[in-house]
């Protein structure tokens, strides 16, 4: 053992701290020390393998008496003629060359040279060499050597050269992409005559190597600098290169930062010690700090005249850090590309390039063909370099930079650049994007006005408020819901001239939850139904309240509603559309199956009677035709002969609207509650509580929606075209085969289709692998995806199910398309093609349960469509509501005290946009709050107007004097804001602010 390996007796602190994580750390510095004091070098990760070793030996023997461990290093990894003999590497025009000042050795301390693994000499012939032994870089070696090995990592080689050129006594600057490709090049040639001499002589690679020993590397990537103080203020030595000023290398102790520009991005290669002062900060604060790099971005791209995206930058570089803690990446420099925002940029540089040096051993374009020779690249900055290839400034070069610093600029031009600067970071310190900045720049371009101040749109702002009888709470925001109806009437009328000549108007209630951040958000709106389909967008929809909640339940939404709100939606039953004509009021009820779950109090799809429409058991939701014959299990016998038999039953499909084919009633659901409270049964044909607005809806005033059908069936087909396509029949290696194969089918038809945003992937389970699809997968892109040149038959083997595959989902977009089409247009009858999807569906093989989204096609779809126009209950606008009220809650200037009384009053501002003519505005709030259209009848009421926004000009003005220097001062600015949103004296109605604590649900229950 002695001969073929070294052995080291480290004395360890005690037997007793083995299991201590922190021990091999101890023990390999001890290792080094033993190695430094017997002028021996061996290789950081052969130190590290025998520490573990040599613990792991330890851990494994039972009984251990000795404080001795020892560690044993193999001797051909051990190497001694780096002490005995220092590499010293001169060029010969050193001497002829003495006084230059760029010809001289790159050295550093005495301690250093005993472990250091190169040696460094500069020309300006040659520029950098790099001189080191076989022992430094054999495991680069072994990498071109491996085929297997799909990538090689060179980034301790470059890092130690990085460190020898930043921190010397003379500092160079480097081309880190450069140098990476050029040692990548001489690496591969030096490897390539390797295997030449080693097929000359008969012997092996890695033997070859080893005789020669000492290899030399060649890089013109490294550049002379000369001092700067760009940076000085913020207490960094500056260099600029030689060759471009716009080359910038800052030191400061062990802190450095070298900027690289390209054609459209900036490189910056960073020291370590950015990231562990991030990483500390992050462990404190749960945040990354880099404001210090980013004040010398700004400051680089300020002084330059270039435009960089600072949220974006600020993004690149904390991702960088982040990945590089969470990957437990060991380098010295970590690497960001910022992408610019012009596109023009382009680098002054003079050299001329050697192509054939810096691309090394690939095609030529002219000429004689060379032989292919592979060139791995880095894996940890491969995607720094699939950049740095394209933007590269090697490619192109002029003088536009090196002119334009020369240019001496006026007093007037560097004031501009001041003040732009300054615009520019009030739009990044108060999260302007670039789109507003563009609209007001083009409107104030259009109108040749100035900017406005904020006390000037104040004034306009609250002006707009006082119009809206807006009542808030912390965790509500609402307007009465009469209100909310003469608004919807108004936008009605402007589609819909003749609206009011109607005797009985249809209203759509929508309720839709969405999550904001860690908050659940239940938003109301209502729209004219017989406004028709331009009335249901998404600009179009009027709010009636935004409510916060714990999460979407029956129970939790009563004790959430105010009281007040819940009244007002429950006494509208008429309304005043103008002083003269009174009209009956029907609200339908909009959102998805689950809300109305919630909003009727049921217990939702997974009890016994999931149908929001009817009393249908689970297990005979797929019957569509009368008098089908089922069977049922009962039980028969007692006692211990008690056992479950089989019999045929008579099922007959149900009904939305007719009781006596299973339609839910409201008489129905208050029966089966007061059974449930006396003989406590649970959830008697799926009613679980007292529904939310009442007896104000009956079941069949809920019209299904049609998007979240398409949705969830398009979900289901998916779901078993890939549960189909995981079953190969196969067992491994071949059965992953054939799943690889199809993922790389089924990725290939997506990017074609709908782009990479969704894609698919293989997941074990149980130790089998499927196919699950990642990523959003909803909307037109259902659709899009399944294309006629879906490739089901590459997909699904069994020929069969792959033809019902593929003509189910034919069918279902022609039921899509079928409900869209005008009734008198129809080619086909809706009831036989919903009826038929449900029986090719459980019939194609893919599944043959049925789930309530299938229940509703097959028995409610064409009933409904027969009452009402499914198209104007469509939800894809509230969906798209919903999206502006999440970018409205993280974009609030309300300081997060009332940020939903914020969003309301943002939500009406809008609407009220929608009309261009001012006259129309006016005239919709007065018609609002009045239910009167011309002024000559409600003089009386234009006066008390014109009161209240008189008020409101007083207001603004006392709160022009105010500042934010003074907490008090905002706190009473809070104050008047809130006592703008009180209702105006001309509304009847009491709205006072509602006790959160109040009791709101009044009983649904007869007395």
């Amino acid at each position: 053992m002695s001969k073929k390996s070294l052995k080291i007796e480290i004395e360890t602190p005690g037997w007793g701290s083995i299991e201590s994580t922190d021990l091999i750390k101890e023990i390999k510095e001890k290792v080094v020390a033993h190695l430094n004091k017997e002028n021996l070098y061996v290789s950081d990760s052969i130190i590290n393998n025998s520490c573990k070793n040599a613990l792991s030996l330890a851990r494994s023997k039972k009984k251990v008496n000795s404080k001795i461990l020892p560690v044993y290093i193999p001797r051909s990894l051990v190497d001694s003629s780096l002490a005995l003999s220092p590499i010293s590497v001169s060029s010969t025009d050193t001497n002829d060359n003495s006084g230059d000042a760029h010809d001289y050795l790159l050295t550093s301390n005495d301690a250093v040279q005993q472990v250091s693994r190169l040696t460094f000499d500069y020309t300006d012939d040659k520029g950098l060499i790099i001189c080191t032994r076989f022992i430094f870089i054999k495991d680069n070696f072994y990498e071109f050597l491996n085929r297997s090995s799909k990538s090689i990592n060179i980034s301790n080689f470059i890092n130690e050269i990085c460190h020898h050129c930043f921190h010397s006594t003379v500092k160079f600057y480097v081309d880190v992409p450069k140098l990476r490709r050029q040692l990548y090049s001489q690496l591969s040639c030096i490897v390539r005559d390797a295997k030449k001499k080693a097929n000359a002589t008969h012997t092996t690679v890695t033997k070859v190597l080893m005789e020669k020993n000492t290899f030399l590397f060649h890089s013109n990537a490294v550049e002379p600098i000369n001092n700067n103080d760009e940076f000085s203020c913020l207490n960094f030595d500056t260099y600029v290169s030689v060759n471009s000023s716009d080359r910038v290398l800052l030191v400061r102790h062990t802190d450095t930062i070298c900027i690289q520009p390209g054609n459209t991005c900036l490189h910056l290669h960073i020291s370590e010690s950015f990231a562990l002062r991030a990483f500390e900060f992050f462990d404190l604060h749960g945040s990354i700090d880099i404001n210090e790099i980013l004040v010398i971005i700004s400051r680089y791209c300020h002084k330059r005249q270039i435009m960089s995206d600072i949220t974006k930058t600020e993004e690149t570089i904390k991702t960088t850090i982040l990945d590089r803690k969470i990957n437990n990446v060991e380098s010295n420099i970590f690497t960001c590309t910022i992408l610019l925002d012009n596109l023009n940029y382009s680098v002054s540089n003079e050299e001329n390039v050697d192509l054939d040096l810096l691309l090394g051993p690939v095609y030529s374009t002219r000429g004689t063909k060379r032989k292919n020779q592979t060139v791995p690249f880095d894996s940890e900055n491969s995607n720094f370099e699939e950049s740095s290839d394209e933007n590269d400034d090697l490619w192109q070069s002029n003088k536009y930079f090196a002119c334009k610093n020369n240019d001496k600029e006026s007093p007037v031009s560097i004031k501009q650049k001041e003040l732009k600067r300054k615009f520019l970071h009030i739009k990044d310190e108060h999260h302007i994007t670039d789109s507003a900045i563009k609209a007001m720049h083009q409107f104030f371009k259009e109108t040749k006005e100035s900017f406005y101040s904020m006390a000037e749109l104040d004034h306009v702002r609250n002006k707009s408020n006082q119009k809206i009888p807006l009542k808030f709470t912390k965790d509500s925001a609402y307007v009465p819901f009469d209100f909310a109806l003469r608004i919807a009437i108004f936008v009605a009328i402007k589609f819909r001239p003749d609206l009011l000549k109607l005797n009985q108007l249809s209203f759509r209630l929508n309720m839709d939850g969405t999550l904001m951040g860690n908050k659940h958000v239940v938003a109301v709106s209502v729209n004219c139904v017989d406004g028709g389909l331009p009335c249901q967008t998404a600009k179009k929809l009027v709010p009636v309240g935004i409510f916060e909640i714990q999460k979407e339940s029956n129970e939790l939404l009563r004790k959430t509603l105010p009281k007040d709100f819940l009244d007002s939606i429950q006494s509208v039953k008429y309304l005043n559309v103008t002083r003269k004509k009174t009209v009956a009021v029907k609200i339908r009820l909009g959102g998805d199956f689950q809300n109305a779950v919630y909003v009727f109090g049921l217990a939702g799809v997974h009890c016994n009677y999931p149908c929001v429409f009817c009393t249908q058991n689970k297990s005979y939701l797929h019957v569509t035709e009368r008098n089908t014959e089922c069977e049922e299990e009962i039980w028969v016998g007692t006692g211990k002969n008690k056992k479950k038999q089989k019999q045929k039953t008579i099922v007959n499909p149900t009904s939305s609207y007719d009781p006596t084919r299973g339609a839910r009633t409201l008489k129905e659901k208050r029966i089966a509650l007061e059974k449930k409270e006396k003989k406590k049964l649970n959830n008697e044909l799926g009613y679980q509580s007292e529904p939310l607005f009442g007896d104000l809806f009956e079941f069949s005033d809920y019209v299904m929606d049609t998007l979240h059908m398409r949705l969830r069936i398009f979900d289901i087909i998916l779901k078993d075209i890939l549960a189909e396509a995981s079953r190969t029949g196969e067992y491994e290696p071949v059965h992953t085969k054939k799943l690889e194969e199809k993922l790389e089918i089924l990725n290939k038809h997506s990017i074609a289709t709908i782009g990479k945003r969704f894609f698919f992937k293989l997941e074990t389970e149980n130790n089998i692998k499927t196919i699950v699809p990642c990523g959003r997968f909803s909307g037109h892109l259902q659709q899009s995806f399944f294309v006629n040149s879906f490739p089901y038959e590459k997909l699904i083997e069994n020929e069969t199910i792959s033809k019902n595959a593929k003509n189910l989902v034919e069918k279902f977009k022609f039921m899509i398309q079928l409900i869209r089409t005008e009734k008198s247009k129809r080619t086909s009858v809706l009831a036989d093609v919903a009826k038929s999807f449900v029986k090719d569906f459980r019939q194609s093989g893919l599944r043959t349960g049925c789930t309530p989204y299938m229940h509703l096609i097959g028995n409610h779809l064409a009933e409904q469509d027969e009452n009402e126009n499914l198209t104007a209950y469509d939800m894809q606008g509230v969906e798209k509501s919903n999206d502006l009220l999440s970018r409205l809650y993280f974009s609030s200037s309300n300081r997060a005290k009332t940020p939903l009384r914020t969003m309301m009053q943002s939500l009406y501002r809008r609407l009220e946009m929608n009309f261009t003519d001012p006259n129309e505005r006016v005239e919709m709030a007065r018609y609002a709050l009045n239910g009167t259209f011309d002024e000559v009848d409600s003089e009386e009421d234009e006066n008390v107007t014109d009161t209240v926004l008189n008020h409101s000009v007083e207001l603004n003005k006392s709160n022009e004097f105010s500042t934010d220097d003074s907490d008090a001062e905002e706190s009473v600015i809070e104050t008047d804001d809130e006592n703008l949103d009180q209702a105006p004296a001309y509304i009847s109605q009491s709205y006072s602010r509602t006790n959160g604590c109040e009791n709101r649900w009044k009983s649904f229950k007869k007395a």
